[in-house]
């Protein structure tokens, strides 16, 4: 069977799907993104997921022209043509206007980071990409449920204050980079740090640490995007009476934790035992813990698995 893509009210064969490699988009990663889980054939969050796009999209001045009903009559359509059991969905918007034709310098619409909603609307650039695409989940991220990954620290700092952190945009070299040089030291993820040296978030994913029966994750000062799963996950942690904190966090906080998890929306609650980081020119790797699965974490991974499942 085919691996269909909706492309602009089309279900397409993925190798038919055709991009203009001169818009902005695909030239500079001008655009915005979104990838939710499917289980048992249903799309989780769907509606968190929309509605933080969307957000992202106003905030790069890019008009989104679908609403919630049609893109789940999409999404549910494409999930049968694939036959998507346990898998993803990646949504993407992005500008086909070429960067000649939508950046002038005589433009009376430009408008500041932090212009009104009114003002973003008029200078919004209308998109004419839409895609939805699927696929399965990685079968490794089970694996690594059960016993535990490592993450490592991101020699490079980002900054503090650039406000495109917060927001999931196409410019997304730098977490692929970052990736890559993870797992090339056998790490599961990358964990950066910003330029005030708190601990931010991992190229796809958010870090909670526990430390004294209290659960601590980075806070949105920290200059990290508002995780869906990350929202989750807190109140699971409430519901189970567990003490949760969202606060600035450093190196050492990590490295003195006694259990660790990551979370997104295709690890779910992925169990973290070990950290690696760069010393001297050389990796070195500090357990976490006793370097096993903790057990609030696990307690953590069942309740959050259970709500998927009953959802």
């Amino acid at each position: 069977m085919p691996d269909f893509v909706w492309c602009n009210g089309q279900y397409l064969p993925r190798n038919e799907v055709k991009v203009n490699p001169f818009e902005t988009g695909f030239l500079y990663g001008y655009g915005v993104f979104e990838t939710l889980l499917v289980f048992n054939q249903k799309p989780f969050l769907l509606e968190d997921h929309f509605n933080r796009m969307k957000t992202s999209a106003k905030h790069i001045k890019l008009q989104i022209h679908m609403n919630l009903k049609t893109l789940e009559d999409v999404i549910n359509r494409l999930i049968k043509l694939n036959s998507i059991h346990h898998g993803f969905i990646r949504l993407v918007a992005s500008s086909a206007e070429e960067p000649m034709k939508s950046m002038k310098f005589s433009s009376s619409d430009a408008t500041s980071l932090t212009g009104s909603a009114s003002s973003v609307k008029k200078a919004a650039v209308y998109p004419s990409i839409f895609i939805v695409e699927s696929g399965p989940v990685s079968p490794e991220y089970e694996k690594f449920r059960e016993k535990g990954g490592a993450i490592i620290l991101y020699p490079c700092r980002r900054s503090a204050d650039t406000p495109y952190y917060k927001h999931k945009t196409l410019a997304y070299m730098e977490n692929l980079l970052a990736r890559r040089w993870a797992f090339g030291h056998k790490a599961l993820e990358a964990i950066f740090t910003n330029s005030n040296n708190y601990i931010m978030e991992g190229t796809r994913s958010t870090l909670f640490i526990v430390k004294d029966r209290k659960v601590l994750t980075p806070s949105i000062e920290s200059n990290i995007l508002s995780g869906i799963t990350r929202k989750v996950v807190i109140g699971l942690c409430t519901k189970h009476a567990f003490k949760i904190r969202e606060q600035l966090l450093k190196h050492d906080d990590i490295f003195s934790a006694n259990e660790s998890f990551l979370t997104s929306s295709l690890m779910e609650v992925m169990p973290i035992t070990a950290c690696k980081y760069k010393s001297d020119e050389s990796i070195k790797t500090k357990l976490i813990g006793n370097g096993e699965v903790g057990p609030m974490t696990k307690q953590l991974i069942a309740s959050y698995r259970n709500l998927i499942e009953t959802r």
